[in-house]
């Protein structure tokens, strides 16, 4: 769409079309210089960013990975993993990870974990996980399900040998 003004002379009409796609040249890259910058997001103070395998966790377990620091960096800095119930981080605890790139949680009850890195003078973003265990009930279903089919399987194994001749 021309924002050209009506009742424009011919070469009037160039000079505008001239400068509307000049406009539209510049504004285009901007957009590719700005737009790798706006989308890229801040990394807390050069931390590693979080993330974790899966939101929800049914099972009771699931792994946290970051990037590994440079090698400069990692040699006189200490990288700590915080955990807290909390999002503001109230309750932490702490556990040094130096070194590794991935840690995995498990033994955890019912509710939302938060989790951050921390290097001692910079805190990087945290990333909630939710652990939710399957019902009781669902575990027992299994368990009998899987210990009549194993049942069933040692009975045909022993019925087999025995048809076979090899049992007296």
């Amino acid at each position: 769409m021309s924002s050209i003004p009506p009742n424009t002379r011919p070469e009037t009409v160039s000079f505008w079309l001239r400068f509307e796609h000049r406009l539209q040249a510049r504004a285009i890259v901007w957009l590719l210089v700005l737009l790798p910058a706006v989308t890229a997001g801040p990394q807390a103070h050069g931390l590693p960013a979080l993330a974790s395998d899966t939101p929800l966790s049914r099972e009771g377990y699931f792994v946290l990975r970051w990037e590994p620091a440079p090698p400069e960096q990692e040699a006189d800095t200490s990288l700590f993993l915080q955990q807290s119930q909390t999002p503001d981080f109230g309750n932490v605890q702490q556990w040094e990870v130096r070194g590794l790139t991935q840690a995995t949680q498990s033994g955890l009850a019912d509710g939302r974990y938060y989790f951050r890195l921390q290097d001692g003078e910079s805190t990087g973003p945290a990333t909630m996980v939710e652990v939710r265990h399957h019902a009781l009930s669902r575990a027992l279903q299994f368990f009998f399900g899987g210990m009549a089919v194993f049942v069933v399987l040692l009975a045909s194994l022993y019925l087999g040998h025995r048809r076979q001749g090899g049992l007296t």
